[in-house]
């Protein structure tokens, strides 16, 4: 022993030992891990019998009660069965009873049609008998009575259809006339165009005093020459100190007002201060032009329009017709039509595309070779792409060609709603005088009248009759007849309310 510990270890030695340890080592790791892998398959195992246990647990317990059902199921089938075969013999059994009540019923059927022609035998007799006195107390034949029963029956029926069918009528017209005139109400009720839409460009510029003239007018005339030039706009002076633009072409007329507002402003009136505010007037007004072309298509609801005729439209705010700004009227139209297009159930769009393009004719230099905005009009949304449907309903808006659809017809009617309502428009003194002279001619001119008295713009007529040479039934006749004349020869916007007075009076003296 002494001698192994005075050993000194060498390296071959220690090799030796580290190797055996290394050997152990890794011997010992593997039984483990040999050990682990063992455990883990029978646990599987384990979990795979259990698994496959239950499984077949499931489909025992599926097929004992796929068998109970089975048998439930051919329970069910024998109580049918029986329950069947229980019918059968019931209906077997009716089926006799019935056989047997069918021939106690036809037995007893044919006695009574034995019976039935007797009697009828015996009533055919005895009418003979009758038809035959009362032919010799009637004087008149059978065939002769039947005729006449005949013609009085058809003669009483004519009459009552005759009455049933006035009632009808009546009726359908007293409602047709109230949803009409609701239809218009909603339609016309809350329809505002916004003041924006037009202008306050007068065409008439106001001086301080006398002078200015000499300044417009300018040496020999030169100043009032050369503006009239350049604006295209007739300049009229006289004694009163305003200045009148006058002009077929609103723009025009607009553009000169504005520069000859700043001209006198300005005090200094010459050529190339003439050139500078013409100019700059013409690029506000043209702006101007636009933003109302887009603003009234925007109010109106009508998108997609072309440029050209957006600026047409805005051209519109510089004309009036009847004292009635023409873009506000084309604007409201579109409005009005919009709503009735609405209450009917036709398309919108297109009806309030019409009503804003219906008098887009009277802004055009060419209304004179047609002498009508209406065609002058429909020709050039034709050029621009309007559907033909468009095109005609602004043709005919006023009768120069036939309408092909129904929403034409509306846009007439939107077109004189527009028109006719109170202060939409204004008429000259001449014409408001001329429209009531006529309408009292149309009614003295009528028999028996004494005289005729027009009132409210002749909205309202006032006729007095002769006593002496009218009846009592005459009245309302000569009211109607008025009426249609008015209607034939005048253009009166509204209702015509026509009152007829016919008074006698008689004293007695005792």
């Amino acid at each position: 022993m002494l001698l192994l510990m005075e050993m000194v270890p060498t390296p071959l030695m220690v090799f030796i030992l580290l190797c055996l340890g290394t050997v152990i080592v890794l011997y010992v790791f593997a039984l483990k891990k040999l050990k682990t892998i063992h455990n883990e398959k029978v646990d599987q195992n384990i979990a795979e019998i259990l698994e496959a246990k239950s499984k077949f647990t499931a489909e025992k317990k599926e097929t004992l009660a796929a068998k109970e059902d089975l048998q439930k199921r051919r329970e069910e089938i024998i109580k049918q069965e029986s329950s069947v075969f229980a019918e059968k013999n019931i209906l077997k059994s009716q089926k006799e009873n019935f056989k047997l009540h069918k021939k106690e019923s036809l037995e007893r059927l044919e006695k009574r049609d034995q019976s039935l022609m007797k009697r009828e035998e015996r009533i055919s007799v005895e009418e003979d008998q009758i038809v035959e006195k009362l032919e010799h107390v009637a004087k008149m034949t059978k065939k002769e009575a039947g005729e006449f029963i005949l013609q009085s029956a058809k003669k009483a029926n004519r009459q009552a259809l005759k009455a049933l069918f006035k009632e009808g009528e009546d009726q359908a017209q007293a409602e047709s006339q109230q949803r009409a005139q609701q239809l218009l109400l909603d339609a016309v009720q809350g329809i505002s165009v916004p003041s924006v839409l037009g202008n306050d460009i007068l065409g008439r510029v106001e001086i301080s005093d006398e002078n200015f003239k000499g300044r417009v007018i300018g040496r020999a005339g030169r100043n009032i020459k050369y503006f009239q030039e350049k604006a295209g706009v007739d300049l009229i002076v006289d004694e009163t100190l305003f200045l009148t633009i006058s002009s077929f072409d609103g723009v025009r007329q607009a553009i000169a007002t504005i520069a000859l507002e700043r001209l006198i402003k300005d005090g200094r009136i010459h050529a190339p201060a003439i050139d500078r505010e013409v100019s700059k007037a013409t690029k506000e007004v043209t702006k101007m032009v636009n933003d109302y072309g887009e603003k009234a298509a925007e109010e109106a609801g009508v998108p997609g329009l072309h440029k050209v005729i957006i600026k047409m439209i805005g051209k519109m705010s510089f004309r009036s017709s009847f004292g009635q700004n023409l873009l506000q009227h084309s604007v409201e139209c579109a409005r009005i039509a919009g709503q009735l297009a609405k209450e009917l159930g036709l398309d919108q769009s297109i009806l309030r595309r019409m009503a804003l393009l219906h008098d887009i004719g009277k802004i055009l230099p060419s209304e004179g070779e047609t002498n009508s905005h209406a065609l002058a009009g429909a020709k050039l949304l034709k050029e621009y792409g309007e559907s033909e449907k468009i095109v005609n309903a602004v043709a005919s808006h006023h009768g120069e060609e036939k309408c092909t659809s129904v929403e034409g017809e509306i846009l007439k009617i939107s077109d004189a709603l527009s028109g006719a309502r109170p202060g939409a428009r204004r008429d000259t003194y001449e014409i408001y005088i001329e429209r009531l002279k006529r309408i009292e001619e149309i009614g003295n001119s009528l028999p028996g009248v004494l005289q005729t008295y027009a009132v409210s713009a002749g909205r309202e007529v006032r006729v007095i009759l002769d006593p002496d040479r009218t009846t009592d039934e005459d009245p309302i006749v000569l009211a109607g007849d008025l009426l249609k004349r008015i209607k034939k020869e005048l253009d009166i916007p509204g209702k015509t309310t026509i009152t007829v007075i016919r008074e006698k009076r008689d004293s007695l003296q005792g």
